[in-house]
């Protein structure tokens, strides 16, 4: 009984049905569409970048979803420590490219590290980005501004103190 809920949760219910087998080849970059080995139930693949129309079923929106070609490259970038140096060029070009890069300095000398940031920094602002500091270590630089957004709960307190 348990066991239904979950499988209907999940779109799984009895009258799923194990001859429709999506194949999908994410090693083309071309974003190829899935082949389907079903003949009962051919389905078109989505058009890329599109969203799914309102008038779909669940059914076939979780099949348009399931089609959907997983990104190419990661997007975002993640450097730790003493590497960050080396790879500084790496992650200028990720940054070119439109990924965030997420670097975390710690261990690494103070002057590195301030060459590092600095290189970063100019990259952003030759692409209207912006550098925010994570944590004391840490840094995200990001391609453009609306990449991430900070979110601060403010202290109501404060302002009925200057009263």
């Amino acid at each position: 009984m348990v066991w239904n809920k979950l499988f209907d949760l999940l779109g799984m219910s009895e009258d799923y049905d194990d001859e429709d087998i999506v194949i999908t080849d994410h090693s083309r970059q071309d974003e190829v569409a899935a082949e389907i080995k079903s003949s009962k139930d051919p389905v078109e693949p989505p058009p890329s970048e599109a969203a799914p129309a309102p008038s779909l079923s669940s059914d076939e929106e979780r099949k348009e979803r399931i089609m959907r070609p997983l990104p190419p490259k990661a997007e975002v970038v993640l450097c730790r420590g003493a590497v960050a140096v080396e790879l500084l060029d790496d992650m200028l070009t990720a940054l070119r490219q439109g990924r965030l890069v997420l670097v975390d300095l710690g261990g690494v000398e103070v002057d590195e590290a301030n060459s590092v940031l600095e290189s970063l920094h100019q990259t952003v602002v030759a692409s209207r980005g912006a550098l925010f500091r994570v944590s004391k270590t840490t840094f995200l630089a990001t391609p453009v501004k609306t990449a991430c957004e900070e979110w601060i709960v403010e202290d109501d307190t404060s302002e009925g103190e200057g009263d």
